[in-house]
């Protein structure tokens, strides 16, 4: 068996090339000013089909080879993107990296452990008592036994 470490290499390596080519299609087209919008779709969508494909099969080692959960895989899409916006703002627009960037960077990964943590659902719960939390739990939990009933099925059973 292979060593799980290369998977994470492999992951790694391949979940940074899907972000770079992703966010240098969005961002090359910027240093042309006088370009159409159909002119930019046309440069821009080659490299988001090739980030789209290469980061199905990034996602489907990290489910294969439980190298990470989702949550993993957003924090690394966040942090790579940010990484590889501002490197190319600098390198290749020229434009400084401002101390605004570094505030938003820092505002939405304090979203992103707000929105993991459900810190508003908990303050919501604690303000307006148990029972819409109660409410709530109750739909989720039914909705997940219909969908397992749903899929679980024989052909007998749904006519």
């Amino acid at each position: 068996m292979v060593n799980n470490n290369i998977y994470y290499i492999i992951y790694l390596v391949l979940f940074f090339i899907a972000q770079c080519s992703s966010m240098w299609g969005q961002f090359f087209i910027l240093k042309y000013k006088d370009i159409t919008l159909w002119d930019a779709y046309k440069m821009a969508i080659p490299f988001a089909w090739f980030a789209w494909l290469l980061m199905t099969y990034v996602v489907y080692i990290g489910d294969e080879y439980v190298l990470v959960t989702s949550e993993t895989n957003m924090l690394l899409f966040i942090t790579f993107q940010y990484i590889i916006i501002s490197v190319i703002n600098d390198r290749f627009l020229k434009e400084p990296t401002g101390l605004s960037d570094i505030i938003a960077f820092f505002i939405i990964l304090i979203g992103y452990f707000i929105s993991y943590y459900r810190i508003i659902s908990r303050i919501i719960k604690y303000l307006f008592n148990s029972e819409l939390d109660i409410a709530i739990n109750d739909e989720i939990i039914q909705h997940k036994i219909d969908s397992y009933n749903s899929k679980n099925m024989t052909i007998k059973e749904h006519v």
